[in-house]
């Protein structure tokens, strides 16, 4: 891999009924409060339909955290009745210290007597790249059927006077999650189908070898899985 110009994690935090206080949360203090420690610049209320929960959500847009390691760029803060939807410009253990700031700032504007410590009952994540790679994805027709119907088609494409050039610009992998644990089930939580993408950046050149990469993981495993695809591109 020569150089990563960008990695984004999305997370998606779920947690029992009624644990978080929505409605503490809704008070302007508290949207104040969260809005001056992330620098966001917009807020929003987000009615349903446009967000599953039928009680609304609260939106943050472009803020920003700071951690040992710099300034980050937060896209994104949506707060549900019982969902928490984060997405940074950066790495996963930054989202998590991001998170962990904010679970502070929820615990303290909750003014039950009983609170509780905010753990999700499931955390999901996320990640996208774009990676110049050491070996085009291109390898992977070599001494396939797929190589031999990319040949084959270039007899069958309208060529309008031009030379044509026919290969593959992306690949997409289906992610299933079947025996859902039961702790999830009994929590009216379900886990919906995830897709892992690897892409030809647009408006790159098929020889740059730049490739939009996205899976349904922290960054640390989505960068072992494209380490593991360079590996393979390398053997091929």
């Amino acid at each position: 891999m020569k150089r990563i110009d960008s990695l984004t994690v999305a997370q998606l935090r779920i947690f029992k009924t009624d644990e978080l206080p929505f409605n503490s949360l809704r008070l302007g203090a508290s949207v104040q409060k969260i809005r001056t420690e992330f620098a966001f610049k917009h807020i929003t209320n987000i009615p349903a339909p446009m967000t599953p929960d039928l009680l609304g959500a609260i939106g943050f847009v472009a803020g920003e955290v700071k951690t040992e390691a710099g300034a980050t760029v937060i896209e994104s803060l949506v707060i549900e009745s019982r969902r928490v939807l984060l997405t940074i410009h950066g790495p996963s253990e930054v989202a998590n210290q991001t998170f962990d700031r904010l679970r502070g700032m929820i615990r303290e504007v909750d003014q039950r007597e009983n609170k509780p410590e905010l753990v999700p009952l499931i955390v999901t994540e996320d990640t996208t790249t774009v990676v110049h790679l050491d070996h085009p994805i291109l390898s992977l027709l070599t001494g396939c059927p797929l190589e031999q119907l990319v040949g084959g088609l270039d007899s069958k494409i309208e060529k309008h006077g031009a030379r044509v050039r026919i290969y593959p610009a992306s690949f997409r992998l289906a992610v299933a999650y079947d025996h859902v644990p039961d702790s999830l089930k009994l929590n009216n939580i379900t886990l919906a189908d995830k897709v892992i993408s690897i892409e030809l950046r647009m408006g790159t050149a098929v020889e740059d070898n730049i490739y939009f990469i996205s899976s349904p993981n922290p960054s640390t495993i989505h960068l072992q899985m494209v380490t593991f695809l360079e590996e393979l591109l390398a053997r091929r």
